[in-house]
């Protein structure tokens, strides 16, 4: 996978690796999501599930999260840890039970693509959109390096 010279990362994107890019749909938006799949990769939403080459991402639940939504009104949302293949772990967030996008077609990955999801996916324009879709490689701008909470409470 080539990643262009001029992007901030030096190197390819890693599944778990919080990205920086262009959207295709409209170049002058930059979007922050969550790499998880890379080329080759089979990715599927199964009742809010993430499969990746068949294989159930493990999710287990923590406590709700409370917080004000855009509108200011306080909200309460579960969140889960979830720990991709390679190890990574991090914290979603669901706003409803079998919202629209819970529950996905397989989406296989090109060489030149990525798959991104939000941490807030009920509340994340992503690759499951049509509109939005496989992020091309080219697109990456960088990789964001940040301390998170190791857990949500």
């Amino acid at each position: 996978m080539l990643v262009p010279a001029e992007r901030l990362t030096p190197r390819a994107p890693e599944r778990g690796d919080v990205v920086v890019f262009r959207a295709t749909s409209d170049p002058s938006r930059d979007f922050v999501k969550r790499v998880i799949g890379l080329p080759g990769d089979r990715v599927q939403m199964l009742a809010g599930v993430v499969f990746i080459n068949g294989e159930r991402v493990r999710r287990d639940a923590l406590d709700a999260v409370q917080f004000s939504d855009d509108d200011g009104y306080r909200i309460t949302v579960s969140a889960y840890r979830e720990t991709l293949p390679n190890g990574v772990a991090y914290v979603t967030l669901d706003r409803q039970p079998d919202a629209p996008f819970d529950t996905t077609q397989p989406f296989d990955v090109p060489a030149d693509r990525m798959f991104v999801l939000g941490d807030d996916r009920d509340n994340s324009q992503d690759s499951r959109a049509a509109e939005f879709g496989l992020v091309p490689i080219v697109n990456l701008i960088g990789r964001i390096d940040a301390s998170t909470p190791s857990e949500v409470r």
